[in-house]
């Protein structure tokens, strides 16, 4: 809709944005089916109970598409590593990806956080 331009909240997935709009919905309780936050435990049983639809392979193509965008950029990481890292043995990485499902579950990456928020808020 094109009168909706100037709203942000509509255009990102982002977490940190989207909570500050007065239509976001907190989970407060995690288990349930609720909120515009799940975590992945939830988002499985939703999947099961409430579409009857297997989880399974839906997360080996959401974890296909993550290695493959790692692989993608394992030159660049193994050069910034070789240049920045002195020992290899206290070294680790950790990176958010960010991944829509279409309405046929299919997963698209949205991003990749290169810093990825750790915080626990209500989910």
């Amino acid at each position: 809709n094109p009168d909706e331009i100037s709203n942000n909240f509509i255009h990102l997935t982002n977490y940190s944005v989207n909570k500050e709009s007065d239509e976001f919905v907190y989970n407060e309780s995690p288990g349930d089916f609720s909120g515009h936050k799940w975590n992945l435990a939830t988002l499985w049983r939703y999947l099961g109970e409430v579409l009857c639809i297997d989880w399974r392979p839906v997360w080996e193509q959401t974890k296909e598409i993550c290695l493959k965008t790692v692989l993608c950029g394992h030159q660049h990481i193994k050069r910034e590593f070789d240049s920045q890292i002195k020992s290899e043995y206290n070294c680790y990485k950790l990176f958010g990806f960010d991944v829509f499902y279409d309405a046929d579950l299919k997963p698209w990456l949205l991003e990749v956080n290169n810093i990825p928020s750790m915080h626990v808020n209500t989910i």
